[in-house]
């Protein structure tokens, strides 16, 4: 958003900003200010290539197992990283880090009287404030052989999801595990 906004000011002759939070800006100053916002705004992908998530809680070793699969799946059909996380293991942090860069999420969590585990729903919660840049495909897997119960926390986990960007095509829906 930065970059664009900068790039619509650029050419403008800009004499002062008077801003709302901060000094007023002048002369040579302007253009300082804003080399270095552009600076600031713009960030490398770490990812080589096309990456996909998949953080996970089990309570049973059976979502575990189901996103191992699903793993192998992506993985087979072409050059994509796919990284499984164990969520009761795995570095929150790092992991939330590697979200801003991936191409796609499943988030994966067993259903304990109708709702996912906390470690997903705060991955889910932490979409919202960061710009995810998630392709446009997102889901959500499930461990309980027919149907992942829709609790609060699953509305929650799936709205924040479409909150985070917009998506092209609906949810994928794996869930049955039979």
């Amino acid at each position: 958003f930065m970059e664009r906004a900068l790039d619509r000011v650029e050419d403008l002759d800009i004499t002062m900003v008077c801003t709302g939070h901060g000094p007023v800006l002048v002369g040579d100053r302007i253009r300082r200010v804003m080399a270095l916002y552009r600076q600031w705004s713009q960030t490398a992908n770490p990812n080589r290539q096309k990456t996909v998530l998949i953080p996970y809680v089990s309570a049973y070793g059976y979502t575990g197992m189901l996103a191992e699969r699903i793993a192998q799946g992506v993985r087979d059909s072409g050059e994509i990283d796919v990284r499984v996380y164990d969520m009761v293991k795995a570095d929150g942090a790092k992991v939330r880090e590697e979200m801003q860069w991936a191409d796609g999420i499943l988030l994966g969590t067993p259903t304990i009287l109708g709702d996912a585990l906390r470690p997903i729903w705060e991955l889910a919660l932490d979409m919202a404030p960061v710009q995810i840049r998630i392709g446009d495909i997102s889901s959500r897997i499930g461990e309980n052989g027919r149907r992942l119960g829709r609790g609060p926390m699953i509305a929650a986990v799936e709205d924040q999801a479409i909150r985070t960007r917009p998506m092209k095509k609906n949810f994928l829906n794996l869930l049955n595990f039979n």
